[in-house]
């Protein structure tokens, strides 16, 4: 027999992979059994599968070799082919193939994870550039509003409860430079269910609306800004219908001053 042809004939890559048939399996045995040029070229073939095996393993999470090994060990060997079942490499190959794809699904896993890390970052560092950006508003109103204090073009008018609200008490900063007023309630009762307080510019004696005044200014002393009215001689507060009147209800005046 010639055996350099029958080594090179591709059976015994056939043989170690497992995809002779069982007769086919017994005669490579009984060659590899026979001449030693055929065994040793087995014995290559499997450590070039494994070698090869190695390099594109992927490391699974701790433990799973052993689970492997139990499912392998509790492997029911059919009883017509031994000599198959028995075979090392064929072992080996069927743990690396588990551990292979255990290692693929840990790698997915593991993908998934991270991009939910990722987006959770992402997520929050919005959430800081939100808050930054709000924080940079509120130190920009600030500055405006101390600049506007600390103008000598400033002026105030205070404004003093009337008989319905005698212990009400604010005041009315304005600058006709910068075309800015200002309102700081000092002293003012939370206004009733359904109703609002609204403030009044008095020009010429006729009273030209401001607006009316968050709920929120009830609640103790804040500035707010108000709109500018140049030709105003003083101002007043009127407790009205939640969303504020065309004109004032006098009667309901809680408090008033003049420049």
């Amino acid at each position: 027999m010639d055996l350099k042809a029958y080594i090179e004939s591709g059976i015994l890559e056939q043989y170690v992979l497992g995809q002779l048939s069982p007769a086919d399996m017994r005669a490579v045995e009984a060659m590899a059994d026979q001449y030693a040029e055929v065994r040793e070229e087995i014995d290559q073939i499997e450590l070039t599968l494994e070698t090869f095996a190695r390099a594109e393993s992927v490391a699974p999470p701790s433990g799973t070799l052993d689970r492997i090994k139990t499912r392998i060990d509790n492997l029911d060997v059919p009883n017509q082919a031994p000599s198959i079942q028995a075979s090392g490499w064929t072992r080996w190959l069927a743990a690396a193939s588990i551990l292979f794809a255990a290692g693929c699904i840990y790698l997915w896993i593991t993908n998934q994870r991270l991009s939910q890390h990722i987006d959770d970052l992402a997520a929050d560092n919005q959430g800081i550039q939100s808050c930054c950006d709000s924080s940079r508003q509120q130190v920009d109103s600030m500055q405006v509003l101390m600049a506007f204090l600390q103008d000598p073009s400033t002026q105030t008018v205070t404004m003093k409860g009337t008989a319905n609200s005698p212990d009400a008490l604010a005041t009315v900063l304005f600058n006709p430079d910068r075309q800015s007023t200002y309102i700081n309630l000092h002293q003012l009762p939370e206004a009733p269910a359904g109703k609002q307080y609204q403030l009044w510019a008095l020009v010429d004696g006729q009273p030209v609306d401001m607006g009316v005044l968050p709920l929120s200014l009830t609640r103790g002393q804040q500035m707010v800004a108000v709109p500018f009215q140049s030709t105003a001689g003083g101002y007043a507060v009127t407790l009205e219908p939640a969303g504020g009147s065309v004109v004032p209800t006098l009667e309901a005046m809680v408090m008033v001053g003049m420049i």
